[in-house]
């Protein structure tokens, strides 16, 4: 071999070392990355785990604490819903009721001298 060969072997291999280098870093990183990601899944399961009715401590199963989740904000929707047309009957009760009033009934006696 020639000597120009040698150091275009010797390039190569080096410039291949680099590359396997760079890959080897490129999916270490990429690896950090997804077990970060699973580990803030992990522990967000974790917490709402804690916190839903019914979901306490299946943080293991992320259907299972979805599933729960889902259920326990539709019940809690439902009940709001409720409360608020309850309390819509409520005003819209007292409306009509303080559209009855006469004047005399809440004005005292005394004020309507002043007039």
């Amino acid at each position: 071999m020639t000597m120009s060969n040698q150091d275009d072997n010797q390039r190569l291999a080096e410039e291949e070392a680099r590359f396997a280098a760079k890959e080897r870093r490129k999916m270490i990183k990429d690896a950090l990355f997804e077990y970060r990601r699973q580990q803030t899944i992990r522990v967000g399961l974790e917490r709402l785990s804690a916190v839903i009715p019914g979901a306490e401590g299946k943080a293991h199963s992320e259907r299972v604490v979805i599933k729960h989740t889902i259920d326990y904000i539709r019940e809690e929707l439902k009940e709001r819903e409720a409360r608020l047309r309850e309390l819509d009957k409520t005003v819209d009760q007292e409306l009509v009721e303080t559209e009855d009033w006469e004047l005399d009934e809440v004005v005292d006696p005394a004020l309507k001298t002043a007039w």
